[in-house]
């Protein structure tokens, strides 16, 4: 076995501090941005605000977005391990860690509401681009921030399907569900492929 250099821990602390900030950029997005216009989107962490906002319309339980897409991303990559193998590495399981404690630590700081003061639509706009830069610091560095990734990890494991083409259609399933949760309406569905 090769003794580990200063030069590998260097590297290692920079992949592990820059996909940190990819993540706090990403959930800053989304509960600074995206939730204050009332928007949506994809992945595991649109599916959690769909389900925060319907256990709270239906059963009056409010949910912090972080703690149920810690949920929603460990239940898949249990299943996931399950069906495709342990190998998702660190770097998914860290990025899941860091969105889901960003996102509570986004939706405990900032004030509620649009305190930004920008139009819903800018401020979607805003928000797709800041969690889109989140999205690609944590990719250059290899890491992965779990949710409809998994979900198309598991679909090309019997299909042969592009695995743009799988993440797409999911996103749209779930921005599209928004449609039957409370008063999310139209306009939260336009908002959230704009995102």
């Amino acid at each position: 076995m090769k003794p580990i250099t200063m030069e590998q821990v260097l590297k290692t602390f920079k992949e592990y501090f820059l996909m940190t900030v990819g993540m706090m950029l990403y959930s800053f997005a989304w509960i600074g941005c995206i939730m204050p216009a009332d928007g949506t989107g994809g992945g595991a962490t649109g599916l959690s605000r769909v389900l925060c906002h319907a256990v709270e319309h239906w059963a009056g339980i409010s949910i912090q977005i972080g703690t149920m897409a810690f949920l929603i991303n460990g239940v898949l990559l249990l299943v996931a391990g399950f069906i495709i193998g342990w190998n998702f590495g660190v770097k998914t399981v860290f990025c899941v860690c860091v969105i889901s404690l960003g996102l509570n630590f986004w939706q405990s700081v900032l004030p509620e509401g649009d305190f930004l003061h920008l139009e819903r639509i800018l401020s979607v706009i805003l928000g797709g681009i800041l969690a889109g830069i989140g999205v690609a610091i944590c990719f250059m560095q290899g890491g992965s921030t779990g949710g409809t990734d998994i979900i198309a990890m598991i679909v090309n494991k019997y299909k042969t399907i592009s695995y743009g083409r799988i993440v797409m259609t999911v996103d749209s399933m779930i921005i599209l569900s928004s449609l039957f949760v409370g008063d999310m309406g139209v306009d939260s569905v336009i908002y959230g492929f704009v995102v």
